[in-house]
């Protein structure tokens, strides 16, 4: 779908880390006309420095922010939604879209804070967004046409891939690949924290994890093979991501990494304390497991290529 919206009026309600990020990377991609965008903020003095850093119009008044526009954005903190709906509520027009990203406040809740059959999108986009690298899941309210829903996809496109699935799934997709970054920085900390104690400077180990955690994902993206399927064709048999343990058994990368089990608890009533939670029942690659685990997994593969180099 061509996306052309320099003529559309755009309002972002809470232009934060968030909201600020996903219009500095629209605008770079020239989507958007400057001159026809309002964001606001919550405190009076950000008013200037973002206006300055975005280049934009940056207000604290919601609703004139909201007056006349095509599309909003709803930027703010979840716990702040209602407040912020009920405040913009006698400047909503028909045929405006809204696009939400506060995470667990649902397109049921924001129709009828707003009080009128409003067209609402919810969306969760990821930080790698501002690198046009994002992972985004969008779903429609009652509302929304498929037109509608088409060009908040084609939004979220330009900063990575998007997917639509039923509202049912978005806390899912929140606890996925919305707070996922900071499970694989956690994982990819822990690659390179094994790698420096086996004896590489650390701007090289780190090297060495990022790039290999994006070709990994890479590879699952591009070739659609399963990642058992892609995790099998690393692991040969007697090769050097498989080690002896201290039984002198051979051991497989499933006994060093410990399989996460993820749940997501959520409740009928979104709060800032008790929305939506992550958390693992298993250790999900801890500093000190993968530095252990790992060096020792790579004391083995150094010591095999030794032991092979002199065998010929």
């Amino acid at each position: 779908m061509a996306l052309n919206l320099s003529s559309k009026k755009v309002a972002v309600l809470g232009a934060g880390k968030l909201g600020g990020m996903l219009l500095q990377a629209w605008m770079r991609g020239g989507l958007l006309s400057k001159e026809l965008i309002r964001a606001t903020v919550r405190h009076p003095e950000r008013v200037r420095s973002v206006s300055e850093k975005l280049h934009i119009e940056v207000g604290t008044d919601n609703a004139k922010a909201v007056h006349g526009a095509d599309i909003v954005f709803i930027c703010v903190k979840p716990q702040t939604v209602q407040e912020v709906m009920e405040e913009i509520r006698p400047a909503v027009s028909g045929g405006q879209l809204f696009i939400s990203v506060a995470a667990s406040v649902s397109t049921g809740q924001i129709e009828a804070a707003l009080g009128t059959k409003s067209a609402v999108v919810r969306a969760m986009p990821n930080t790698p967004c501002a690198l046009g690298a994002g992972m985004t899941g969008l779903c429609k309210g009652q509302y929304v046409s498929a037109e509608e829903i088409a060009l908040a996809c084609s939004l979220f496109d330009v900063v990575g891939r998007t997917v639509v699935v039923d509202e049912k799934h978005m806390d899912a997709v929140t606890g996925l690949s919305a707070s996922g970054p900071a499970f694989i920085y956690i994982i990819l900390e822990s690659l390179a924290e094994a790698g420096v104690k086996v004896g590489l400077p650390r701007e090289v180990a780190t090297l060495l994890a990022a790039q290999m955690t994006m070709g990994s994902a890479k590879m699952v993206l591009e070739t659609g093979d399963h990642p058992a399927q892609l995790k099998d064709s690393v692991t040969t048999p007697a090769g050097c991501t498989t080690y002896k343990d201290d039984f002198g058994n051979w051991t497989a990368i499933e006994t060093t990494c410990a399989r996460p089990e993820g749940r997501f608890v959520t409740t009928e009533k979104p709060d800032r304390e008790s929305s939506l939670r992550f958390w693992n029942d298993h250790t999900l690659l801890t500093d000190q497991l993968a530095a252990n685990k790992l060096a020792k997994q790579a004391d083995w593969g150094a010591a095999k290529a030794a032991a092979d180099k002199a065998s010929h």
